[in-house]
């Protein structure tokens, strides 16, 4: 039983399932069963109806609300957005070096199950989190039909994977709020996540990294992955990140997102020599795409088709009957 609304507020959805459980058996003789059962009877109460109905297919999903999926703020449309904008492919290794509870991954393992997911943080309360989320991702899926989630801890500065060893990378980036200030992201962290990205990346084609970040850190993000930024002076030297001896990246797109009251910009990132970057005239010359409201993959109506896409990059839908609830 569900409800929403302020008309009936005074009505207890639990004590309501166990009134209509109790009648079911009374009348025809069944048993209730919580978790397995063989159909389901829903109750959803709203201020202007009362819906009673019986779902026969249902969507592989992960539980979320009530504690069961622990979000970290990332909306989960977003999350799925930038998965779907890096185009992820059966084989390839996606990394969030920055996962925190694993909210991307999690979106991304469920319409694309045939990739490797390997989520790294320097939190372990954040990695206690990212856990207990794939553990439900399991659980919501199966254990032989789930894609491949692997959790590590570990600092995105120097990661703890070997050269050209990952496809995608998702992140999140941080702005300068929540984690370290925005001179400390500015002054070294941009730098050394930048170039560690640019390292673990594979250096084909498949090479690409989509990152979220807010509108404020974007050109200073932008100037760490080799860009020239006017208006900021040139990347200073550090001695520990090797110099590029040639423009690593193709700034595909830059499209802004709103996050609340947060304005942010999803950076999409490929190898120079991809067939999406060359297909762009200003990638031969390193330089930046104008901030655009629109992805190449999006319909007229934007960001409010996400979650209807979302939907339908799922699996097939699958018989309700005996599954968990």
């Amino acid at each position: 039983c569900r409800r929403s609304g302020k008309r009936f507020a005074n009505v207890s959805t639990q004590k309501l399932a166990v009134a209509a459980a109790s009648s079911l058996t009374k009348k025809y003789g069944w048993r209730a069963q919580v978790r397995f059962p063989d159909f389901e009877v829903r109750v959803l109460i709203s201020d202007s109806e009362v819906l009673i109905d019986v779902p026969i297919l249902v969507q592989l999903s992960v539980p979320i609300g009530g504690g069961e999926l622990v979000s970290s703020g990332l909306a989960a449309p977003v999350a799925w957005a930038m998965a779907r904008t890096a185009e992820l492919k059966p084989g390839d290794c996606v990394l969030d070096p920055m996962c925190g509870k694993a909210i991307t991954l999690i979106e991304s393992s469920l319409c694309w199950t045939k990739c490797h997911y390997l989520g790294l943080d320097i939190d372990s309360t954040q990695l206690k989190g990212a856990s207990d989320n794939s553990r439900l991702l399991l659980e919501a899926a199966g254990r032989t039909s789930a894609a491949k989630l692997e959790l590590m801890q570990g600092d995105a500065r120097r990661l703890p994977l070997p050269d050209d060893s990952v496809d995608v990378i998702l992140c999140d980036v941080p702005f300068g709020r929540q984690f370290l200030s925005v001179e400390e992201c500015r002054n070294g962290l941009y730098d050394q996540v930048l170039a560690e990205f640019d390292r673990v990346i594979v250096k084909t084609c498949n090479g690409r990294a989509i990152l979220l970040c807010s509108l404020e850190q974007e050109l200073w993000l932008l100037r760490s992955a080799g860009f020239t930024v006017e208006g900021l002076p040139p990347r200073p030297e550090d001695p520990k990140i090797a110099p590029k001896s040639a423009q690593s990246w193709c700034c595909v797109c830059r499209r802004e997102v709103k996050l609340g009251p947060l304005e942010a910009v999803l950076i999409v990132l490929h190898r120079p020599d991809s067939l999406l970057a060359k297909e762009q005239k200003h990638c031969g010359d390193g330089s930046l795409p104008p901030i655009s409201k629109r992805l190449w993959w999006e319909t007229s109506a934007g960001r409010g088709d996400w979650a209807s896409l979302k939907i339908a990059d799922r699996p097939p839908m699958q018989l309700a009957r005996g599954r968990e609830i």
